[in-house]
């Protein structure tokens, strides 16, 4: 076995896939311990007394944040099987039986339940929610339905160990995409020009304790997105001068139509804001004319509503970001985190 390192590998997670092939991310000691510290003191240790963990246990977001974190902390874990829609319809009442303090999940399951029954013995003292984008609306009905404020919008990602950035509502507003200050470490941004900001808008760059040695036997791929000790995300968003960040896209998926860069996470966000659509997931469509269109599928109840919400969405954009090609699906597919794939979405979509 030889002398121990706290620089040694330690764990491989594989990232979702979701913006393509899987990598394996090596994290060491160092990374894992660093995260799981920040994690237990930014939290709290009596708000981990008795966490549940409804998310799988094969990524960051499961495995470190639900688990770890409390489990290290010599805190109760519960394991609850997420994917099942019935747990998620009883998700009040579980928090209840358990006396549950914390939990953190993705949006996905949230949507569902939050039109479950409430919590009604007030044991709950903080609630996590990332892994996709969150829109303020959401989010309210989130805190609405706990009846607590300490509700979190978290930012976090696989080479990063987890959490990375929260904002809690007990403190700001909930926004679309904010997810507040970065917990340890810092952010810059690489504006249009190439250069590092300390605030501003373009792509996000991290350095952080909790940072992964590498990609698995993938050099190149490790050296493109490691500088200097800081990632380079691939995420586009916006630095404001007390700190907080706002994500606003993934640079892979923005949609170029004829020369306007559009982040199809917005349009998610405006659609899920009407009462008749239950899930909304924008792409790129590919067009002689345009470069690229904007395309939409959509998850609803009613379908003879559906004019109605093109009418409402093409109100509330400019022309050009507003949706030409629509789908309405019986349900958006999601990989076992809960994430949507745009790329397979798209796919699915254009074959109909």
């Amino acid at each position: 076995w030889g002398t121990f390192n706290i620089d040694n590998s330690a764990l491989i997670l594989f990232t979702s896939g979701t913006t393509g092939t899987p990598k394996g991310v090596v994290h060491t000691f160092r990374s894992l311990l660093s995260r799981i510290s920040l994690n237990q003191i930014i939290i709290g240790s009596s708000v981990l007394n008795v966490t549940l963990c409804p998310l799988p246990t094969h990524f960051g977001h499961g495995l470190i944040g639900n688990c770890l974190t409390p489990l290290f902390n010599g805190n109760d874990l519960i394991l609850y099987p997420g994917n099942d829609i019935k747990n998620i319809l009883n998700l009040g009442k579980s928090i209840d039986n358990y006396g549950v303090t914390f939990l953190s999940s993705v949006p996905a399951m949230w949507k569902i339940a939050v039109k479950s029954e409430i919590p009604l013995k007030n044991s709950l003292k903080r609630i996590h929610i990332g892994s996709a984008p969150l829109s303020a609306y959401l989010w309210n009905e989130i805190i609405d339905w706990s009846g607590i404020k300490t509700v979190c919008n978290m930012y976090g990602i696989t080479e990063t160990a987890n959490w990375l950035a929260g904002a809690n509502a007990n403190f700001i507003d909930p926004q679309d995409g904010l997810i507040g200050n970065m917990w340890g470490g810092d952010a810059m941004i690489i504006d249009k020009n190439n250069k590092w900001c300390s605030f501003g808008k373009g792509e996000l760059i991290v350095l952080t304790p909790s940072i992964m040695s590498g990609y698995y036997q993938l050099d190149n791929e490790t050296e493109k997105v490691l500088i200097n000790g800081w990632f380079k995300t691939g995420d586009i968003g916006e630095i404001d001068q007390n700190g907080n960040i706002i994500i606003t896209g993934r640079r892979k998926f923005e949609i170029n139509r004829a020369g306007l860069k559009i982040n199809p996470e917005d349009i998610d966000l405006l659609l899920e804001r009407n009462p008749f659509v239950l899930e909304a997931c924008a792409f790129g469509i590919p067009d002689e004319i345009a470069g690229e269109i904007v395309g939409v599928a959509i998850k609803i109840d009613e379908k003879e509503k559906l004019n109605q919400i093109k009418q409402w969405c093409g109100d509330k954009l400019v022309n050009e970001k507003v949706p030409e090609r629509w789908f309405v699906l019986d349900e958006i597919p999601k990989n076992d985190r809960g994430k949507i794939n745009r790329d397979n979405v798209a796919s699915i979509c254009l074959k109909k």
